[in-house]
């Protein structure tokens, strides 16, 4: 170990010659685990409460990512957003009155054990999936259920 500290050899560096061990797993990126493309839930902002809902079943993530006109992140509508707004109007309702807006969101770049912490904060309910973004356009969704896969946590 005291080798390899002088030397500089770092974690990071440890995990790419060994990426199938524990630490390997724990310094995986969220871009190594996210899911991308026609696998992400997106629907535009205007769009019908029943086509996002078709949105959301046909890719099993529990949500949809709404984005406005230039493709940033909007907001994002979650089966407990569904349970808090259920109405008899539900289904022809526009996303737009439905959606949270401003939803937590996870860089590329960033560790993917930084998942864990992000879906639960303090100060905000927890959360079991995050989109992806780099700025405000969505690049992926993670699910905490991909991180236990991947054994990071």
């Amino acid at each position: 170990i005291a080798l390899l500290e002088g030397r500089g050899f770092t974690a990071l560096e440890f995990a790419n010659f060994h990426p199938g061990g524990k630490l390997g797993a724990m310094l995986k990126f969220v871009r190594d685990i996210m899911h991308t493309g026609d696998a992400i839930p997106i629907k535009p902002l205007g769009t019908k409460m029943s086509d996002a809902l078709v949105e959301m079943s046909s890719k099993g993530f529990g949500c949809v990512c709404i984005v406005d006109k230039g493709g940033d992140i909007a907001g994002i509508i979650t089966d407990g957003d569904l349970r808090r707004q259920m109405r008899p109007d539900l289904l022809t309702a526009l996303v737009d009155e439905v959606m949270t807006k401003n939803p937590r969101t996870i860089a590329p770049g960033m560790l993917a054990s930084e998942i864990m912490r992000e879906s639960v904060t303090a100060s905000k309910p927890a959360v079991m999936m995050l989109i992806v973004a780099e700025g405000r356009k969505p690049v992926g969704i993670v699910h905490v259920h991909d991180v236990l896969r991947a054994g990071v946590a």
